[in-house]
Order: C-alpha cells, then sequence, then structure tokens
C-alpha cells in the first residue's frame, strides 16, 4: 500500500507541475518545438538543395568529359581525291582516265564522308582535272558505321551518259577507299538499294574495290 501511494503522488505531483506551468512557460515550449520542426524541415530542404546542386556539377562535368572526347577523336586523314583527266574527258585518251591529288582533311569519323564528298564537288585548278559531275547531283546524307561509307543521292536529276556515270562513281568510291580505315563504299539512292546508278554501273552491292 505505501508504495501504490507514492506512485500516486509521484504522478499527482507531475501533472500539477504541468498544469500549474504559466501560459508563457507553455508558449515557449511551443516555441522551441516550431523552431525544431522548421531547422528540422531547412535542414532537409538544404540536403536536397546540395543534391541538386552536386547533380549539377557532375551533369556539367560529363558534358565537358563528352565534349572533350569528341574533339579528341577528330584527326587529319590522308586522302587521295580521284579527278577525271582532261586527257580522258577531252582528248578521250582511256590510258590517262584519272588522277589522284593528295590532300589532308581533319574531320572525325562522323564527318569524313561529308567532307570527301564536298572537296570533290569542287574541281581543283591547275591540275588538268576536270569536274567529277557531283555539283549537279543532291546528296541525302553520309555515313560511316563498321568501316562501310554509305551516301545517299536524291534521284532528282540523277541521270546521264555511262561517261558521266563512270566518272562520278569512280571519284567517289576511289577516293573513299583511300581513306585509313574505309573498306566499302554503299551507294543508295533515295535510301533504298538501286540496280544502277544512271542505268549502265551496278551499284546494288558495296563497292571493295578500285573502280579502273
Amino acid at each position: 500500500m505505501k508504495r501504490k501511494s507514492i506512485f500516486m503522488i509521484a504522478g499527482l505531483s507531475l501533472t500539477l507541475v504541468a498544469c500549474n506551468a504559466t501560459p508563457e512557460e507553455n508558449g515557449n515550449m511551443a516555441t522551441e518545438n516550431t523552431l525544431n520542426e522548421s531547422a528540422k524541415i531547412v535542414e532537409v530542404e538544404n540536403g536536397n538543395t546540395l543534391e541538386k546542386e552536386n547533380n549539377t556539377t557532375n551533369n556539367e562535368a560529363k558534358e565537358t568529359n563528352n565534349a572533350t572526347s569528341e574533339t579528341e577523336e577528330a584527326k587529319d586523314y590522308s586522302v587521295s581525291l580521284t579527278y577525271p583527266t582532261t586527257d580522258y574527258i577531252v582528248d578521250g585518251k582511256e590510258d590517262q582516265k584519272f588522277k589522284k591529288i593528295e590532300t589532308s582533311i581533319s574531320a572525325d569519323e562522323n564527318e569524313i564522308v561529308e567532307k570527301v564528298i564536298n572537296q570533290l564537288a569542287t574541281t581543283p585548278e591547275g591540275e588538268s582535272v576536270e569536274s567529277s559531275g557531283l555539283e549537279k547531283l543532291t546528296v541525302n546524307s553520309t555515313s560511316f558505321k563498321d568501316g562501310v561509307a554509305t551516301v545517299d543521292f536524291s534521284s532528282e536529276n540523277l541521270s546521264g551518259s555511262s561517261l558521266d556515270e563512270e566518272v562520278v562513281l569512280s571519284s567517289i568510291v576511289n577516293s573513299l577507299l583511300s581513306v585509313d580505315g574505309i573498306k566499302k563504299v554503299e551507294i543508295l539512292i533515295d535510301g533504298n538499294t538501286a540496280e544502277t546508278f544512271m542505268g549502265h554501273m551496278d551499284i546494288s552491292q558495296p563497292f571493295d574495290n578500285f573502280i579502273q
């Protein structure tokens, strides 16, 4: 009985203390609790902000590394650009059909085919060569993957004589096959495989040898 009385008295004392606390003290306790909760919220928000900032920094670092890698992939390619000779086009000398002009093109793998085609569309002066005929045609796209260089032409204005066809295909195929890494040259028309280019030469399969 004595132990029970002691516990009851202790419980009653705690209740009285709580009840006797002044409104000001209760207000201070409530304010303190509110401040603690606010501090927790701020801490969580700051943590999220810090995480977002870290993610942003990491993403920027990745983008910088990717840009650096792309820049490092660019290199100088040695290319033998092939053009029809004046002797062949004007005088019909078949023993001197084409002339190779050595040059260097700075590019990465994604743009080397396009740059070679662009070069071939321009006829160099003072080299006794004629136009490849590429400037008259429309190239839809170019690509280079797994050793295969692909040139896709538009069917618009794609016509000419057997000589025109020989000249443009020889210039393209022989020039691209001279590039390090290119093993085959694929010619497409409007994105599709075709039997011939201008009605004469077979282009149904990729070229893996120089056109003589």
